[in-house]
């Protein structure tokens, strides 16, 4: 390993800022694989590549789109922030609420 590859940690020159320097790691070119590019080798094995293969193609079609515990995994969020707020559903009452004519007022 060479010391300029090496990660670093020092002050800035004014002493207000930490300075960090972590480059990425070389990896070695003997251990990588070609990823697969035909739809029959992605069927094939069970690899990360057709879990995730699988998933675009089932929420791809879908005309609802993703269920809200698809979106909270998704965003890693709880389930709770796709749901509609009570001011929400007030606003929306109120404005399907069209008082009746009344003769005499």
């Amino acid at each position: 390993v060479h010391s300029f590859r090496a990660p670093s940690v020092c002050l800035s020159p004014d002493k207000n800022t930490i300075l960090c320097w972590h480059p990425e790691p070389e990896f070695p070119y003997e251990y990588t694989q070609p990823l697969p590019r035909a739809k029959t080798e992605l069927e094939k094995g069970d690899s990360v590549l057709k879990v995730q293969y699988l998933l675009d193609e089932k929420l791809k079609n879908r005309p609802d789109g993703p269920t809200v515990p698809e979106l909270a995994q998704l965003f890693h969020t709880t389930r709770l922030a796709f749901r509609r707020r009570q001011r929400h559903e007030k606003k929306i009452e109120l404005k399907k609420y069209k008082p009746k004519d009344r003769e005499g007022l």
